[in-house]
């Protein structure tokens, strides 16, 4: 009977070490598989104007989502200035769904999306940032600045954005300054067009040359172009 009382206690005594061995093999890799494969990220909405934090764990290099994805509102000085002053149009009650990556961290890697264009601008003079400041000291022409900003952001024109507020922060804040931003956006918007034409994509073409429309007098000569092409093609679309 002690015999057979020992090889019992032994047996256990070994399923017990190896019960251990594989749950701690298992808490361990849960926790490099966690570490490893949290992926976080940054995205921005260009209707309601802000910015949001995503978080959610893959299976490294398959990419493979294991959790759901959870998101909470990121703060931001500027963005939370401009909409709690309206210089922008946002909704917080509205539900949108549609939301640019800024950027995305996996594996300790960085990728950028295309709204990374406005948050670097944004941030490119970090805590001493000047847009609050000139908003404040030119509050009409800010009038002007941002609400084309917000558009460029749902035209998906993220990259025309740090050009953008150079030339606006580099020109001379008088009362020609709101015409000389519908020409540079003009030029811009006519340039791009022009692109996405030779590229056969005519109707993002056509989108962005109503666009430039607005930018510009009925008595500029671009804009008796913009028409005559307009009305050759034949293309109904209009930018919305």
């Amino acid at each position: 009977m002690a015999e057979v009382n020992r090889g019992f206690w032994q047996r256990y005594r070994r399923r017990l070490l190896i019960g251990l061995v594989v749950s701690t093999v298992t808490i361990v890799s849960s926790s490099v598989l966690i570490r490893i494969g949290t992926v976080t990220g940054l995205e921005f909405s260009p209707r309601e104007f802000r910015f949001r934090h995503f978080r959610y764990v893959e299976i490294p290099l398959l990419r493979l989502q294991l959790t759901r994805i959870t998101r909470a509102a990121a703060t931001h000085q500027d963005v939370d200035f401009l909409r709690g002053d309206g210089f922008v149009s946002s909704n917080p009650e509205l539900d949108s769904r549609n939301w640019d990556l800024v950027s995305v961290n996996r594996w300790n890697r960085q990728a950028d999306g295309d709204a990374s264009f406005l948050y670097r601008a944004l941030e490119s003079a970090g805590s001493g940032s000047p847009w609050r400041k000139w908003t404040t000291e030119h509050d009409e022409l800010a009038w002007k600045l941002w609400p084309e900003v917000q558009r460029l952001t749902e035209l998906r024109l993220y990259e025309f954005i740090p050009p953008f507020l150079d030339f606006a922060a580099a020109a001379t804040p008088d009362e020609t300054l709101t015409w000389r931003i519908d020409d540079y956006l003009a030029h811009k918007l006519l340039s791009r067009a022009e692109v996405l034409a030779e590229l056969g994509q005519s109707r993002q073409a056509a989108e962005l040359l109503d666009e430039a429309l607005l930018h510009l007098a009925d008595e500029d000569p671009r804009t008796e172009w913009i028409r005559s092409r307009r009305a050759s093609a034949g293309d109904s679309v209009t930018a919305t």
